[in-house]
């Protein structure tokens, strides 16, 4: 009960007292086209187009050359037992290459090192184990067919057979421009692959080593990859380059830590 029977209760404001916000301050509308796409959905779908569109671009320019040259129709095609024999045995060398790399990560093999954790761990959390089977068959396909069995084969006549190798190679790596041990690295994958080739006349045998190789390799950092915080793995990612497939917009990051503009209460 009041202290004072004659208390008024307290006044409600009239509606023309309300102050108004100037339209200038007033929450704009949401718009549904406006929500934003979650990152990792949004980062995944463009690591897919960018294979997808960098990968056939290398296969066109392999077209276009073989028009002027005709060297494509100079490759061996068949798929016997010896291909996949070649296959398979080609890339042992190369996974013990990765394996000691992996087991003593020193000197120059520390900026590998950083790659690896910059961009192929970012972009192997974003990506599916679909996506990682689309990723090797695309580059064993469509690289060792510009790289091997267009440029390779078209330069082996008016080259040395080791010029035609090193010249082809030494643009594989600079199509790999991640970082200067990077370039080095895939040059010397590619000289390998180039001398495969050279031995086995098999454009097959070529595909299936690296396709492979890089199979299991990126399975491999897959798994280290799932350690990753989704954190971290968007912060990481802003470092890949188009040229691996890799890169994210900073436009696409999403803040899970501060409330939105509809959940935000005063």
């Amino acid at each position: 009960m009041s202290d004072s029977p004659h208390e008024s209760p307290p006044s409600v404001p009239a509606p023309n007292d309300v102050k108004l916000l100037p339209p200038s301050q007033e929450p704009a509308p949401v718009d549904a086209s406006d929500v934003p796409v979650p990152v990792n959905a949004l980062s995944r779908r463009y690591l897919l187009w960018s294979a997808l569109l960098l990968e056939g671009g290398i296969v066109a320019i392999a077209l276009a050359i073989h028009f002027f040259t005709d060297s494509l129709s100079t490759l061996r095609w068949d798929l016997n037992v010896d291909v996949w024999i070649w296959g398979f045995a080609g890339t042992i060398p190369l996974l013990i290459l990765f394996w000691l790399g992996q087991r003593y990560p020193y000197g120059p093999m520390q900026n590998l090192e950083k790659v690896k954790h910059e961009i192929l761990l970012p972009m192997l959390r974003l990506s599916g184990y679909p996506d990682v089977l689309l990723y090797s068959f695309l580059a064993g396909f469509c690289e060792e067919l510009l790289f091997r069995g267009v440029l390779q084969a078209s330069w082996h006549v008016p080259l040395t057979p080791l010029g035609a190798i090193l010249l082809s190679n030494l643009l594989f790596g600079l199509v790999h421009p991640i970082s200067w041990m990077y370039i080095v690295a895939v040059f010397i994958i590619g000289v390998y692959l180039g001398l495969l080739f050279f031995w086995t006349q098999s454009i097959i045998a070529v595909m299936i080593v690296h396709g492979l190789y890089d199979l299991v390799v990126m399975l491999y950092l897959k798994r280290e990859a799932h350690s990753l915080p989704v954190s971290s793995t968007v912060e990481c990612a802003e470092h890949a380059t188009p040229e691996s497939a890799m890169e994210i917009s900073p436009s696409n990051h999403v803040n899970v830590s501060e409330p939105s503009p509809i959940e935000r209460k005063d």
